[in-house]
């Protein structure tokens, strides 16, 4: 695996000190896997309503390690042929799960269980990850 999508939740366990989450995302980048993020997991964690001016600048360190793609056509099409298959998550973890599925690499996350009845996505659980 030289390509991953990191869900937003990783980030925020990262960025509240979670030493699993922390150790997963240092070892990704001592690998040289190459990190990318939804321009949605960008939102949401912008959006994390009891943000600390370190924990902004923490947010920063970690966009800037990461590639963050859009959603373009290709990724709202395949988000909406995804939401489909699961009507109960919501549009932001679709977006996201779409992303990897576009960028055909695994979506590494925490919430397993959301996303495991989404065909054509490898979903990694960071708890496991080694």
């Amino acid at each position: 695996m030289s390509n991953i999508v990191i869900d937003t939740n990783i980030i925020i366990y990262y960025i509240q000190g979670q030493k699993k989450a922390i150790d997963v995302l240092n070892r990704l980048q001592k690998k040289s896997i190459k990190m990318y993020i939804s321009v949605i997991t960008e939102l949401e964690l912008f959006a994390y309503i009891k943000m600390s001016e370190s924990e902004k600048n923490n947010i920063n360190e970690i966009l800037d390690l990461v590639e963050i793609v859009t959603v373009d056509t290709k990724i709202a099409r395949t988000a909406g042929f995804l939401k489909r298959q699961n009507k109960r998550l919501d549009i932001a973890d679709i977006l996201i799960a779409a992303t990897a599925k576009e960028l055909d690499i695994p979506l590494l996350t925490n919430n397993i269980r959301d996303f495991q009845s989404l065909k054509g996505i490898n979903v990694l659980s960071y708890k496991d990850f080694n």
